[in-house]
C-alpha cells in the first residue's frame, strides 16, 4: 500500500492532525518534506532536496495553533 493511500485512510478516520500533499521530485526548485524514523513528517525545507517528496503547495491542518516557525 502506498504512503498516500495510508495517509488518505488515516485522514478520513480522523487519526491525523494535518497533511501535506507531495509529489516525487528531485529538483531543488521545490520545497521538500523530511521524515523521522517512524515515517512522520518532521520538517519542511524550502529549495533544498532532503527527500524525494516535494510539496505541491497544499497544506491542511486540524488546528493552526500548533504551527511553529523553525529555527
Amino acid at each position: 500500500m502506498s504512503r498516500s493511500t495510508i495517509t488518505s485512510a488515516l485522514w478520513a478516520e480522523g487519526n491525523l492532525d494535518g497533511l501535506i500533499m507531495t509529489m516525487k521530485a528531485d529538483d531543488p526548485k521545490w520545497s521538500f518534506v523530511g521524515f523521522d524514523a517512524a515515517g512522520n513528517v518532521n520538517c519542511v525545507v524550502e529549495k533544498q532536496v532532503i527527500s524525494d517528496e516535494a510539496t505541491v503547495g497544499i497544506y491542511n491542518f486540524k488546528h493552526g495553533c500548533g504551527l511553529r516557525v523553525g529555527r
